[in-house]
């Protein structure tokens, strides 16, 4: 996707092309095991409105199942995939 976007943006400031996601809603969703979420998050709503979409911070998620960058234990991911899948 970074490559279309890219694409996208050189034809915009370097051709001088009309920027055709500049009027486009976005959301995101984050899911993570344990490692960084709410950074990866905001670092994408960034990307994305650096090209032009329109963020729209309603539409946009996080979840990540622990703050312990240190678990990666099997039992961790399983219950991770409990955790997840009660409240989806």
């Amino acid at each position: 996707m970074i490559e279309r976007l890219t694409w996208i943006e050189y034809m915009h400031s370097t051709l001088k092309e009309e920027n055709i996601v500049a009027s486009i809603k976005a959301g995101l969703i984050v899911i993570g095991q344990n490692w960084n979420g709410e950074n990866a998050l905001e670092t994408q709503k960034r990307v994305l409105q650096y090209f032009g979409f329109q963020v729209n911070p309603k539409q946009c998620w996080n979840w990540q199942y622990t703050q312990n960058a240190e678990d990666e234990t099997n039992e961790s991911y399983i219950q991770a995939a409990q955790e997840f899948e009660y409240i989806s």
